[in-house]
């Protein structure tokens, strides 16, 4: 289907006077589809459909210990809990203001400067870098105020995002057939290297941010935030280095 999987989706549902709703079979995996924006939000805010089939690729970067994907019942709400009261709470958002004035800024001086130099500009890099030094910043903190995240440590995590989305990407037909032999382009392998290195990087980077408690104090990046939480509400490393990793 390419990229445009939900264009010949919705063409489909269409042509079959399914517009509501129609179901269809990925091999094993069942699959219900609207292209109806009132079924599509009962799908949405419905309890039956909470726990969605989750990619073998997805799974293995961690992605089911996050609130996207986790399955329904206590852990997942205790995620949207922190999400909602620590990471989107309008204290939050409005703190992290001039973090985003100050990346915005930076791009316009990028633009202006390529401007200049070439008479060309590639608008969708410069996007990227600031959404990545934006997100970068607000999940793990600036780079001059901690140790644990160094400019080479933010080049390892962006080249370690890169991968990430590109396997998740990938088509592996274990996903649609439990059979261990489909997965002809060593996605699981590939996968299984990623999060080890990942548990690594981000778990090296939780650890020496518990070694500066003094410095948590008044700080507005979400790792600081999590380390901060009560203990009765505060989360594993383990957990802690999957959250941080899906929301980088």
């Amino acid at each position: 289907m390419g990229s445009l999987a939900h264009i010949k989706l919705a063409s489909l549902a269409t042509s079959l006077k399914a517009k509501r709703l129609m179901a269809l079979s990925l091999g094993a995996t069942r699959v219900v589809i609207s292209s109806h924006p009132e079924t599509a939000r009962e799908i949405l805010f419905g309890s039956s459909f909470s726990d969605r089939p989750i990619k073998e690729s997805a799974r293995l970067l961690m992605f089911e210990r996050a609130i996207g994907f986790a399955p329904s019942g206590t852990y997942w709400k205790k995620l949207r809990r922190i999400a909602a009261f620590n990471m989107f709470s309008p204290r939050r958002i409005l703190g992290l203001e001039s973090l985003r004035r100050r990346v915005a800024d930076e791009m316009v001086v990028r633009v202006w400067k390529e401007m200049e130099e070439i008479g060309v500009v590639e608008v969708r890099g410069i996007l990227q870098e600031g959404s990545f030094s934006n997100i970068l910043e607000s999940v793990f903190g600036s780079i001059n105020n901690f140790n644990c995240l160094s400019l080479r440590g933010s080049e390892e995590l962006g080249s370690m995002v890169k991968e990430g989305y590109e396997l998740i990407a990938k088509f592996n037909l274990e996903d649609y057939f439990p059979f261990k032999f489909l997965d002809f382009y060593g996605v699981k392998r590939k996968c299984h290297k990623l999060s080890t290195k990942v548990t690594s990087v981000v778990g090296q980077m939780v650890e020496e941010r518990k070694r500066a408690q003094e410095l948590l104090i008044g700080e507005n990046d979400f790792l600081s935030t999590l380390l901060s939480l009560p203990k009765e509400e505060r989360l594993g490393d383990s957990d802690m280095v999957a959250i941080l990793w899906v929301s980088f």
